[in-house]
């Protein structure tokens, strides 16, 4: 398989929370082939060009709630690249939003986001926006999140994007918000 394939199943597979199974057996020689190691390590490039830079980072974030107002649940732990924080909501709280609001508009067209697994999945349903024009413009939407949620989307550039959790099992528990341009098609 080319780079460019394995990178559009890792976005169907990872990037929806299950495995990546290569499946990549030895030729004759005991060795994987060449066209295959070429492969592989244009996937792993694209990869790395791709997560390299976050622009969520580097931004700002608020939530519609967070547990008891506690820093230690607050918005600013779904961008800090840590998968042992993260955001949350009061117990009764299941519907939320949060959103990250960029310090210069970034164009982006990938937004990764994860759960704090170790909990559970409890996301049902969400929907990704974007502010665009003045107004906010639903950009993606989903049933789920788990380990890790990768959505694409039409390359746009924005300075705020918001998740809006419409329904949840019990309250959200958001690891990470990511927000990327993928460097390569």
């Amino acid at each position: 398989k080319s780079a460019e394939t394995l990178f559009d199943l890792y976005f169907k597979s990872v990037g929806r929370g299950a495995s990546l199974l290569l499946n990549l057996p030895p030729d004759r020689r005991g060795r994987i082939h060449e066209n295959d190691e070429k492969a592989l390590r244009q996937f792993k490039s694209m990869l790395d060009e791709t997560f390299a830079t976050n622009f969520a980072r580097e931004g700002e974030a608020s939530a519609s709630h967070v547990r008891g107002n506690a820093s230690r649940y607050g918005a600013a732990n779904a961008i800090d690249d840590d998968n042992e924080s993260y955001w949350t909501t009061d117990d009764h709280v299941t519907a939320a939003a949060l959103t990250v609001e960029l310090k210069t508009p970034q164009e982006i067209d990938c937004v990764m986001l994860q759960e704090h697994i170790a909990l559970g999945q409890r996301v049902e349903a969400f929907a990704l926006e974007a502010w665009n024009n003045n107004e906010w413009q639903i950009i993606a939407e989903g049933t789920s999140i788990g380990h890790k949620r990768l959505l694409r989307f039409p390359s746009m550039q924005t300075s705020k994007v918001r998740l809006n959790i419409a329904q949840a099992s019990a309250c959200p528990l958001i690891s990470n918000f990511g927000l990327y341009k993928i460097t390569q098609q």
